[in-house]
């Protein structure tokens, strides 16, 4: 299940060159100490909001600005999406990762087919 809840990260803050002003200062560490508010703040979020979906982000005007996907909620949509795959299925795949050399770029195999395609049109 998708979490609808927006993460707040800075809603409607105005930068007013304040010292109290939590954004400005976190303009101000260095990319170590930035990284490491940002996680902070992330794993409060994701407690705050749940691991199993989406969560929203609007920037500072309160535009969408993308959307953080918790591992958790990655692994089961990948599950969700993958159709499960039959023993016989398994095998060919783990075939085929033994022998790299033994394979081809699908951009050219679709290419090669786009041509065929056009050629009986």
């Amino acid at each position: 299940m998708l979490s609808t809840t927006t993460l707040p990260i800075a809603p409607q803050m105005h930068f007013s060159g304040s010292a109290n002003s939590p954004v400005e200062f976190a303009l101000s560490l260095d990319p170590d100490n930035k990284h490491a508010v940002f996680i902070a703040l992330l794993r409060e979020a994701i407690e705050l909001n749940g691991e199993n979906g989406l969560l929203p982000i609007d920037d500072e005007s309160g535009q969408p600005f993308g959307y953080y996907v918790p591992p958790k909620a990655a692994a089961e949509q990948v599950l969700r999406s993958v159709p499960a795959q039959s023993e016989a299925d398994l095998e060919r795949t783990r075939r085929s990762l033994a022998n790299l050399e033994d394979t081809f770029e699908i951009e050219t195999f679709l290419n090669g087919t786009e041509q065929v395609a056009a050629k009986r049109d």
